[in-house]
């Protein structure tokens, strides 16, 4: 420091708004120049007004620089510093001594920034440049305020929407500022909708209103792009959570969950005597369940877990379905034939030398007979026999026997020539 009354002495404006006078303002005035500790100007200024301005002495700590002097000019440039600090704004008269004060720092370069989408429920994450051996002070929307480098705001909404200012403040007491404006975007609603218990070998389907960008992930390697997601024949390895994800046009997303359970078919075995003779039992048995629902010939149905028809006939004969259901209502289903028997010791003959057809069979009211021998019909007998040996009609033949009130079974119908058996045939009477 000191002073000169050249006009044209070199100057150095360091900017970053420090004090720059690059002009002599009088005819002396105080010079001032900084340098770094290889001899490189930082810093070069006069220092004064419209008279004679003197700078004869100079401190330099870490963080001020104290230039102190005497002036005549009436301008001379004056600051003041804070309030309730001494201070004199001008001259007083003829020749003041004056205390100049400087920073010794550079003004800090400010960049606030945002590192994060702005989506609503997710968190702001601000950031700020380093500057070495400085202190940050933040302020925003909503009251905020943070001395962090990296504040977080947690669970962002649309009141945390505006002007965000950044101050860094340096160690040599030098300051900047900056501004980041963040709008803070709503996110997508992300609904499934589903049934979260199925039995296995159903559909799953998985379905949302969203009209966003979609993205299903699930168990067995499941991946769709679909508003709508149908997975058929499910298996026990479909078990487990679903995730959509949705994907607004803010590039915001969000995700929700759902946990599918694929329920195992219950266990179903069937027993039953398969064979039986028309007059017996069948018996139906099936492993344990909680419901049972059986459906069989001539109108059978049960809801027991073992059924039996005590009286078996001709009509019973055929196939018996069970259908199962668990505590899930998950349903399980098997069949079995059953095999009505006319079990007599009379078989069906036919005289190789005749022939008679008997129609129709099963029947519910008439048979019909037709004589295809050339025997003479006046000498035929009739018999009919029930499942039991037990004779039901011995008559003179003819073509047309009505047997509406015989009861439902299995009958042999018997054509005798003078007691020679020539024709047996095997027929079953259906209940009306």
């Amino acid at each position: 420091g000191g002073y000169s009354n050249s006009t044209n002495l070199f100057t150095l404006n360091p900017g970053n708004g420090a004090y720059f006078q690059g002009n002599n303002a009088g005819f002396y005035d105080g010079i001032l120049l900084k340098f770094d500790t290889s001899s490189t100007c930082l810093w070069s200024s006069y220092l004064g007004s419209s008279s004679n301005d003197y700078v004869y002495g100079l401190h330099c700590n870490s963080s001020k620089i104290y230039a102190v002097g005497y002036t005549q000019s009436l301008g001379y440039p004056t600051l003041n510093p804070v309030s309730n600090a001494y201070f004199q704004s001008s001259n007083g008269g003829g020749m003041d001594c004056y205390i100049t004060t400087f920073k010794n720092c550079i003004q800090p370069v400010v960049n606030p920034a945002l590192t994060n989408l702005p989506c609503n429920g997710n968190s702001l994450n601000l950031s700020a440049n380093s500057v070495s051996g400085a202190s940050y002070q933040w302020f925003g929307p909503s009251g905020f305020n943070s001395s962090t480098q990296n504040p977080i705001i947690n669970n962002a909404s649309s009141g945390n929407s505006g002007l965000y200012s950044l101050i860094i403040n340096t160690s040599g007491g030098c300051s900047n500022s900056g501004i980041l404006t963040i709008t803070v975007n709503p996110s997508p609603i992300s609904i499934i909708n589903t049934i979260s218990s199925v039995c296995q070998g159903d559909s799953i389907k998985l379905s949302t209103t969203s009209t966003n960008s979609i993205n299903w992930s699930g168990p067995a390697g499941l991946t769709s792009n679909l508003q709508n997601v149908v997975i058929p024949n499910s298996s026990l390895t479909n078990s487990g959570v679903y995730f959509l994800t949705t994907t607004n046009t803010f590039s915001c997303s969000s995700t929700s969950s759902v946990f599918v359970t694929v329920n195992a078919l219950p266990s179903l075995t069937i027993s039953v005597n398969f064979t039986v003779c028309s007059g017996s039992a069948i018996n139906l048995t099936s492993s344990s369940s909680p419901q049972y629902s059986w459906l069989g010939p001539n109108g059978f149905n049960s809801n027991l877990q073992n059924p039996s028809i005590n009286t078996s006939n001709p009509q019973n004969q055929g196939y018996y379905y069970l259908t199962i259901t668990d505590n899930q209502n998950c349903k399980n289903s098997d069949s079995t034939y059953v095999t009505v028997n006319l079990c007599t010791s009379i078989k069906e003959t036919e005289n190789q030398n005749c022939d008679f057809s008997v129609y129709p069979s099963p029947f519910k009211d008439f048979i019909i007979i037709n004589n295809l021998c050339a025997v003479d019909e006046e000498k035929l007998m009739v018999k009919l026999i029930n499942s039991e040996g037990k004779l039901i009609i011995y008559e003179k033949y003819k073509n047309l026997i009505q047997l509406q009130k015989l009861e439902a079974g299995i009958y042999v119908i018997i054509i005798e020539n003078t007691n020679t058996l020539n024709y047996s045939k095997k027929i079953i009477k259906t209940t009306p």
